[in-house]
């Protein structure tokens, strides 16, 4: 089974940008987040939406094949941690 839920911290190692950012992006609603208890957690569905979006044959930008191989490894690899 594959992991469901991303922390703030894994969701920003993902995506590359800071903690702070995927915060403010939280606050302003542009990533769905759940909250349990004191724990924020992002939903895998944010991923494949993004995943989708960005590699749409309208949005594809050059060098998309790197940034997608790269992505889907850094993907694989939370799939493999056990928090």
């Amino acid at each position: 089974m594959s992991q469901q839920f991303y922390t703030v911290a894994q969701a920003a190692m993902v995506l590359q940008i800071s903690k702070i950012t995927i915060w403010r992006k939280i606050k302003s609603g542009e990533i769905s987040s759940v909250r349990l208890g004191r724990r924020v957690l992002i939903p895998n569905e944010f991923f494949e939406r993004l995943k989708g979006k960005a590699f749409s044959e309208n949005l594809q930008p050059q060098g998309t094949t790197y940034w997608k191989a790269e992505t889907e490894n850094r993907i694989g690899l939370l799939h493999c941690w056990k928090f």
